[in-house]
């Protein structure tokens, strides 16, 4: 019997496929839609929603929110009650979250500490943020995830500063753009299961112990946990939105088991699939890969680990059985009169049972015929580092088998050996605005991309992290490159001041990324004054020899970029 037990953390679900060694199981990171569907947009640096001078005293703090960042303002401020880092009460941000507390008792000298969140958050893309202080360690949760701990001890420093939402309220100076919900600022260091349990909605906001603060934005800035001293004003101009906050669940969809043949051999498997495609695996908890298959495994109980990029771990117990079957081994043989073969002594069909000392005992189906010499065809194929009867290369194979009682027989075998996936899609380059890049990692069976497609090539036209995962009947694989923003064109100035003084005595351009440059300078009669092959090599004013006369000069250049020939023109002023 096949038994998986979900030990992750937050709410789990599973169900069973009817099919025999299949099972799906499920670990959901919080609810996957906000019921009340309004949020506060911040779309410009002048807007913030300012609170008041809401302190925290002591060293119990938990400041959280639901984020959708439009430009990477990850420095942008989500909820601000500071001035600079020696006065930090509290400071939450897409990338950090910062305090300063007092060496000792409740004024004094301070110390400051800032927690950096190491996953990267996508632009346009809900995520819940939540930073928490004990008095011993400060902690940064992504989604329910703790994503860093650190230890830090002291009061928490306090100020005369107003509390703002989405910028620094001294100066407006450090703005958040994009989508802010469910602000929260409480005086009690939540537990992991508490932000995780109500990261899009908290229920009964007034009666939540040690919460000072709730913004929901549900057309207004009220606190709803009922202190209207702490209600919101608005400054600039944030704007209510529709559409509430969406956090995408982090989901074990599948474990599928091969039982092994029988208890003797290691054939077993496990295939794991998970709903994040940047997921990784193990089935020892040290040891992690990106691939999802465990193959070459032995009878037993396993534990499979997944992790998410932002850290949560989904632990599922699974049992690797066993068939407990004979392995079939059929052959057919020739008798020649006289002779025996196997044993056996007259043409027939014999079944007999072949144990073994090791692997699974066989149950071999032997067909012996009478005084005939057979030729038997067989097509195979296998995967690259296996063999077959001895052979490991693809080809045709014919062997002549001779027996000790003088008969023999033909076997031909066509031999296909399938070539593990191996994706290549190039080097790490750069791309300009403009081109295009056709990453294609070579002919596969399926094919799987960062953005869910499954074609077998994929145009970039944009800087990112492009990956594939590739599969044929021998395995699968990923592979990824990094396409970072290139520089391409060439830039003239519009004036230079060939006066000896070892500034701008030169006129040229700058060139990046094309070939096959030429240009030239006419004067004001139309006559070629400078004329290059070389983009590196300037004008220095001069004509024949002669001092260099002031003036306006057109310039005129050709190159070829993408396999395109292009000009381009302009002016320039000579001053002395």
């Amino acid at each position: 019997m096949t038994a998986v037990m979900n030990t992750c953390l937050l709410t789990a679900y599973r169900f069973f496929a009817k099919s025999l060694g299949f099972i799906v199981c499920c670990c959901l990171l919080g609810t996957k839609e906000k019921l009340c569907a309004q949020s506060l947009e911040f779309s410009n640096s002048n807007s913030a929603v300012i609170i008041g001078d809401l302190d925290v005293p002591g060293n119990q703090l938990t400041v959280e929110a639901l984020v959708y960042m439009e430009k990477n303002t990850g420095s942008g401020d989500i909820v601000s009650k500071h001035l600079n880092p020696s006065s930090v009460n509290y400071l939450l941000r897409p990338l950090s979250f910062e305090l300063t507390a007092y060496n000792s008792g409740y004024s004094g000298p301070t110390h400051f500490i800032q927690v950096i969140n190491p996953s990267k958050l996508s632009l346009n893309r809900w995520y819940h943020i939540a930073g928490t202080y004990d008095g011993k360690r400060v902690k940064y949760y992504v989604n329910g995830c703790l994503v860093i701990d650190s230890a830090f001890t002291g009061n928490l420093c306090q100020s005369n500063f107003l509390t703002a939402i989405g910028n620094k309220n001294s100066c407006l100076c450090e703005p958040f753009s994009g989508k802010i919900d469910e602000v929260r600022i409480w005086n009690v260091a939540r537990s992991q299961k508490d932000i995780a349990e109500n990261m899009l909605a908290l229920p009964n906001p007034g009666n939540q112990p040690g919460l000072q603060a709730c913004y929901e934005f549900n057309g207004n800035y009220e606190n709803s946990s009922g202190n209207m001293a702490w209600n919101g004003t608005q400054l600039g101009s944030p704007v209510f939105s529709t559409g509430g906050a969406a956090i995408q669940s982090f989901e074990v969809t599948g474990i599928q088991t091969g039982n092994a043949d029988c208890e003797k051999v290691t054939n077993g498997s496990l295939v794991v699939s998970a709903n994040r495609s940047d997921a990784i695996f193990s089935i020892d908890g040290i040891h992690y890969q990106t691939s999802n298959q465990f193959p070459a495994l032995k009878t037993g109980d396993y534990t499979v680990y997944t992790k998410n990029p932002e850290g949560c771990l989904a632990k599922n117990d699974i049992t690797v059985g066993n068939n407990h079957d004979l392995v079939p081994l059929s052959l057919t043989g020739s008798l020649c009169r006289g002779g025996s073969f196997l044993g056996h002594s007259a043409a027939g069909t014999y079944t007999d049972t072949v144990a073994a000392t090791s692997g699974c005992d066989t149950l071999r189906t032997l067909v012996l015929t009478d005084n005939a010499r057979s030729i038997v065809t067989n097509d195979v194929s296998i995967c690259e580092g296996s063999s077959y009867l001895g052979h490991q290369a693809s080809g045709k194979y014919t062997d002549t088998l001779v027996g000790s009682n003088g008969c023999d027989s033909i076997r031909v075998l066509q031999l296909t050996v399938i070539p593990r996936p191996r994706p290549d899609l190039g080097g790490s380059r750069s791309i300009c605005k403009g081109d295009s890049i056709n990453l294609s990692p070579g002919q596969y069976n399926s094919y799987l991309w960062q953005d869910g497609t499954s074609t077998d090539h994929l145009l970039v036209t944009q800087a990112g992290l492009y990956s594939v995962q590739v599969g044929n009947a021998c395995g699968s694989k990923q592979e990824q490159v990094l396409i970072t923003d290139g520089y391409c064109g060439v830039f003239f100035p519009n004036a230079f001041t060939p006066n000896g003084d070892g500034l701008n005595d030169q006129f040229k351009p700058v060139v990046y990324s094309l070939s096959d440059f030429h240009w030239k300078i006419f004067n004001r009669i139309g006559q070629v004054v400078f004329e290059t092959n070389e983009h590196n090599k300037g004008w220095d004013g001069r004509v024949n020899g002669q001092q260099p006369v002031s003036g306006a000069y057109v310039w005129i250049c050709s190159y070829t970029r993408n396999n395109k020939v292009q000009m381009k023109k302009g002016t320039l002023l000579l001053i002395r």
